[in-house]
């Protein structure tokens, strides 16, 4: 694996898979990225776990990988 040329070493990144499934690549290039995957939630199965996960996790930073965010998702930011 070659090194990033802006690597973003510790970063600490929640990614939400919201039905796109292209969280697997997503996740590839955040630890490419030396990031800090702190979890990666999918809310097809866990639709109201946002809000408590982001709570727990308090990453400084939130993927979410959808084509468009539903009023119910943006209620739990």
């Amino acid at each position: 694996m070659d090194t990033p040329p802006f690597p973003l070493p510790g970063l600490r990144v929640l990614l939400v898979d919201a039905g796109q499934r292209r969280s697997p690549v997503i996740r590839l290039e955040l630890i490419r990225l030396r990031c800090q995957l702190v979890d990666v939630l999918d809310l097809v199965a866990e639709s109201d776990a946002l809000a408590l996960t982001l709570a727990r996790q308090a990453p400084e930073l939130l993927l979410i990988d959808c084509e468009q965010p539903t009023p119910a998702l943006l209620a739990q930011l």
